[in-house]
Parts: structure tokens; sequence; C-alpha cells
């Protein structure tokens, strides 16, 4: 297997609270990021990279933490949508 890399991708929401710490951009409300993990054979897909204002690689401690943070948030935003329905 490949090596591979970390990506976190954002826009300008959530790159203003990225500077201020992951801990700021973990415990805002914003969904303005993703995280991908690319191989060293691969890029990031086209359509996916030109959604974003930014990318920079993260190590895989900072992707889990990212990531896991994203479907928390999702599932929360999931639950009250439906429960208005």
């Amino acid at each position: 297997m490949g090596n591979t890399t970390s990506i976190l991708c954002l826009n300008k929401k959530s790159l203003k609270l990225y500077k201020q710490s992951i801990e700021t951009l973990m415990a805002s409300e914003c969904f303005d990021y993703m995280v991908y993990k690319v191989s060293d054979k691969s890029e990031l897909p086209k359509e996916d990279a030109e959604e974003w204002l930014t990318s920079v690689s993260i190590d895989d401690a900072i992707y889990i933490i990212l990531h896991q943070g994203l479907c928390k948030k999702l599932r929360k935003f999931a639950q009250q949508k439906f429960k208005k329905e």
C-alpha cells in the first residue's frame, strides 16, 4: 500500500477559524471545510479541489479529529432538521 497524505480544505470562514485554532473550528457551527486522504499516486479530484479556497496538509491525528468533528456536526444538523419536519 502506498503512502497517503491527509488534506484539509477550507473556505474563507473556516480558514479564519482554523487560523485561530483547531479547537475554535471544531467548536463552531461552521461546516465549510472537508478532510481528505489522498494516496501518493492520486490527487484531490478536480471537482472537489475547485470548491475550496485553500488546502493544507495535516497529520493523521488532526485528520481523525476533524473527520469525527464533521460527522458529529452533520449528525446534530440532521437530527435538528428532521425533528422539524
